[in-house]
């Protein structure tokens, strides 16, 4: 590997990264702080934006999605999930997550209740790789080793 940056950005320790490829953006989380970067041609990471205000709780998982061009965040203690736009910075959404989707590593996806973590569905599908899960439009969507996609209705369980 060959050295390429080193760029403070947070106080504490850093908690989360995530990278996307199309806009070579790197996001870092830490110290109850969000900081966006732009990596640029020269190997440098230049701040694009910050979250200024401080949030009472820790950003566990941060993605982008919709081609790099959203931020999702997760709050361990809240079960909130928030999305900004990435540029401009702004808040597109917040919602309250009650249920809590994981792969169970062996034969399916198991929904838990947030915050008592009870399991009260399953939706049973062949695993042999574990590839990650999509949600839209009150449907679960998972890669299967068989070279098809599994879809499952949220509320149903039904295949």
């Amino acid at each position: 590997f060959q050295f390429q940056s080193i760029t403070p950005g947070h106080t504490g320790e850093m908690e989360s990264l995530a990278w996307d490829a199309i806009y070579r953006w790197l996001v870092s989380t830490g110290d109850g702080h969000l900081h966006v970067w732009n990596f640029t041609p020269d190997s440098k990471l230049k701040a694009i934006t910050s979250q200024l205000n401080k949030q009472p709780y820790i950003m566990h998982i941060i993605h982008f999605y919709d081609n790099g061009a959203s931020l999702l965040v997760s709050f361990l203690e809240s079960s909130q999930v928030v999305c900004y736009s990435v540029e401009p910075w702004d808040l597109k959404w917040r919602k309250k997550g009650n249920f809590l989707l994981m792969s169970n590593l062996k034969d399916g996806i198991d929904k838990y209740t947030v915050p008592t973590l009870q399991c009260i569905q399953s939706y049973s599908h062949v695993i042999i790789h574990n590839i990650p899960l999509q949600i839209s439009a009150g449907l679960i969507f998972i890669g299967g080793d068989d070279s098809f996609a599994c879809i499952f209705n949220y509320s149903t369980g039904a295949f």
